[in-house]
């Protein structure tokens, strides 16, 4: 996590933005991309895994008349997912190829990182205490002063 968190920070100062105009990408067919979408996902154990032990073991918890519903949401949750993030792709391509679109994406990222990283150090701060913790965290971002940051926090944690 710290390699991404990392990687993320130093891509957000980055000086250049993707220019897809420039990228060499040879086309491919269409039956080289369905053999290569099979290959990778039907080979992959992670795929029998997920379905058989974890999908499998939350269907068992439901009765047999309520399965089918639970075997519904199985199947078009990820259709609709990776349908939205082709179609979201599509439609940001145009915003991404600013400089300034990347950084913000890769800053957005990095916070979300930080975020996911404090929840796991301190695992037994509710969330409540955690967002009492935050103007500590970013101490110095923001309108905040030395003291009155002493003072927040030794108030209210």
């Amino acid at each position: 996590m710290a390699l991404a968190l990392r990687v993320s920070i130093k891509s957000a100062f980055a000086p250049a933005a993707i220019d897809i105009d420039k990228l060499d990408i040879q086309p491919t067919s269409l039956w080289s991309n369905v053999l290569t979408t099979l290959a990778v996902s039907l080979l992959n154990p992670q795929v029998y895994l997920d379905t058989v032990v974890l999908v499998g073991g939350w269907a068992a918890q439901y009765k047999v008349s309520q399965r089918i519903f639970f075997a519904l949401g199985a199947v078009l949750a990820p259709l609709i997912w990776f349908f939205a993030l082709a179609y979201g792709a599509v439609w940001l391509t145009p915003f991404f190829q600013s400089p300034s679109a990347g950084r913000i994406l890769d800053i957005i990222i990095g916070c979300i990182m930080w975020f996911i990283a404090a929840l796991l150090i301190f695992p037994t701060l509710n969330f409540d205490r955690f967002l009492a913790w935050l103007p500590c965290i970013l101490c110095g971002f923001g309108n905040f002063q030395i003291s009155d940051l002493i003072c927040y926090c030794s108030t209210n944690i």
